[in-house]
């Protein structure tokens, strides 16, 4: 059992064919199996350090996308989350990306709550783009209804919000 958990968790680096999914599920695996025998055998089976560390390893890749060799993983399937009625982003020291928009299906989204100063970087001319460019595609793609789009650190007039979606209740803070 251990030698699964340790191929759950080496395969996502190692293995160029697997999926976003599939590697994100072997993270999961190996985190909860991990957590197990730390319960069951305490630092004999790993150090308290070494085991947080490795938990914040499987955090970050759930909330940064993939890389291998130096070079953006292609997406090559979504991450569906059916039933996340509530999506909150803030802008943080590392940015955000595209690729996160781009990599994930919401179709039970009601609210989405976002900085106006987020900003994404565009990896193909180097420059930063619009968020709402790619928050238009992804309530697109998901195919969900939302409801209210909360906009915080707003320099703009809501107006400007509202006419770009006309029929989504926009609250600008």
């Amino acid at each position: 059992m251990a030698g699964e958990m340790w191929r759950a968790f080496l395969d996502p680096f190692t293995d160029g064919a697997q999926s976003l999914s599939q590697a994100l599920t072997d993270l999961s695996k190996f985190a909860h199996l991990a957590f197990y025998f730390y319960r069951q055998h305490g630092s004999s089976f790993l150090s308290y350090q070494l085991h947080a560390d490795l938990q914040t390893i499987v955090k970050a890749a759930f909330f940064c996308r993939s890389t291998r060799s130096g070079s953006v993983q292609e997406h090559r399937g979504d991450i569906a989350l059916l039933h996340l009625e509530t999506l909150v982003l803030e802008a943080g020291s590392d940015g955000f990306n595209e690729h996160f928009l781009k990599s994930i299906v919401a179709p039970s989204l009601l609210c989405f709550k976002l900085p106006e100063r987020l900003k994404i970087e565009h990896p193909t001319d180097a420059g930063v783009i619009d968020i709402f460019e790619s928050l238009e595609a992804f309530i697109l793609k998901s195919g969900c209804h939302l409801q209210e789009l909360e906009i915080t650190d707003a320099c703009n007039d809501p107006d400007y919000y509202r006419a770009r979606f006309p029929s989504i209740r926009v609250i600008v803070k």
